[in-house]
């Protein structure tokens, strides 16, 4: 069997460390399992495998111990293999009694048990009363040890055997990249299922996500706008994550828009999404947000008729409002129209700030007509809702041409002192009439 599978065959200095062998009469020691001991995990490219670590021994240290052997361990979590050296006789196999294993001693439910027993009490003496106590922690122990192993613990010598037998083809490409997959996706069906970040509000503070955003914040701040080296610093920041932290990339958008760093917004969204996560309407709202407060209005362009192509009767109303603001502030009006009649078509009802938005531009333009009809099929509401104190509150809609009563006063206040002078409403007519009648 060669030493080496895959990658380049010649080692640097391997006929030098031959000689030295050779010069000292040293003696490979006989190994038991796998043949090879190393390996670099690549399955994207040709995996190498090859038997880097060995042992030796001269002929006067085999005489004193003849039963010396290796025992390779299979590769499972590192790209190296556990190697022991064992200088003495095998010995019978004894079977011993059942021992409680490490793993249960952080369950919580192990630490009850314990409460539970020592607080129960048994007549006697004391040492009496403690023997009684170890014992029934023991049996509960043991019960519970064997109940959970299934959920809870591994097998080890299932995985090692399992993995030891896998190991013995990798012959081909194919056979070492198979071998790769394998041997990873028995470690993670062993593990478990993968710890996923909890909810955003059941998050721990000590643990949650906002110091890692802001972590993630000040990772990328002091960066340069390339693009491999902001990708870079984003990979590594994530590369020890089981799952993709997306909660914490969202607060870091977050407090990237609120700082209004829109070039950061672009390059971390775009980021993201390029590893499939995130596809949302939402990152897609900050996206096209984003890259109109650049001015890159090609881009959002393109956003926008992709998104809008892709999901014509469901697209969210604030994606149109959007679009028509960029193209408001910008004078474009020929696409607020085009916008706002496939809002008409789509048979979806335009907010306040677009029919406000697009009866500006009709009075701009002279179109007073159109305006009029704007308003007749979009009346403005009546009533709207307020949150107060958390809560939602109906409250009346005031009219944009309508004052509060401190502005009708400031007012009138002006008319009396100025020449020109206001017209009084129909209730300052009726009280101004009252007046005359009582003088007279």
């Amino acid at each position: 069997m060669p030493d080496k599978l895959g990658g380049n065959f010649s080692i640097p200095g391997q006929l030098d460390f031959i000689n030295w062998r050779m010069g000292l009469d040293l003696v490979d020691i006989p190994f038991s399992g796998p043949h090879y001991t190393r390996t670099n995990n690549r399955i994207d490219s040709d995996p190498i495998f090859e038997c880097l670590d060995r042992a030796y021994g001269s002929s006067a240290w085999f005489r004193d111990y003849p039963d010396t052997k290796l025992i390779n361990q299979p590769i499972l979590f590192s790209d190296h293999a556990a190697i022991i050296l064992n200088d003495a006789a095998d010995t019978d196999f004894i079977k011993r009694p059942y021992r409680v294993e490490n793993w249960c001693l952080n369950a919580p439910a192990v630490h009850d048990i314990i409460v539970s027993n020592f607080s129960m009490f048994f007549p006697g003496s004391p040492m009496y009363a403690l023997s009684r106590k170890l014992s029934v922690s023991r049996d509960r122990l043991l019960a519970w040890c064997v109940s959970h192993k299934k959920a809870w613990g591994i097998n080890w010598k299932q995985l090692v055997f399992d993995v030891s037998l896998d190991s013995q083809s990798l012959c081909s490409r194919m056979d070492r990249c198979l071998f790769i997959s394998t041997k990873n996706e028995k470690v993670c069906g062993l593990k478990g299922p993968r710890p996923r970040y909890p909810r955003v509000w059941k998050t721990q503070k000590k643990i949650g996500t906002i110091s890692k955003s802001a972590k993630l914040v000040d990772c990328i701040k002091g960066l340069s706008n390339v693009k491999e080296e902001v990708y870079g610093a984003l990979d590594a920041f994530i590369a020890w994550d089981l799952e993709f932290p997306l909660i914490t990339v969202k607060k870091a958008l977050k407090t990237l828009e609120y700082e209004k760093e829109w070039k950061r917004i672009i390059q971390v969204t775009k980021w993201m999404l390029s590893k499939g996560q995130g596809r949302t309407m939402g990152s897609y709202f900050t996206l096209m947000n984003a890259l109109g407060e650049e001015d890159r209005l090609d881009e959002v362009e393109e956003l926008w008729t992709k998104l809008f192509s892709e999901n014509l009767e469901s697209t969210p109303r604030m994606f149109f409002d959007k679009m028509i603001s960029i193209y408001y502030s910008r004078e474009m009006y020929d696409k607020m129209f085009d916008v706002f009649a496939d809002m008409e078509e789509l048979g979806l009802r335009p907010t306040t700030s677009i029919v406000s938005k697009i009866g500006a531009v009709f009075q701009k333009l002279g179109m007073m007509d159109k305006y009029e009809k704007l308003n007749q099929k979009y009346p403005p509401p009546k009533w709207e809702y307020r949150y107060v104190k958390g809560k939602r509150v109906k409250v009346r809609t005031k009219l944009p041409d309508e004052s509060s009563d401190e502005n009708v006063k400031e007012l009138n206040e002006q008319a009396e002192s100025s020449d020109t002078g206001i017209v009084a409403s129909d209730s300052d007519k009726e009280h101004d009439e009252q007046l005359d009648e009582t003088a007279g």
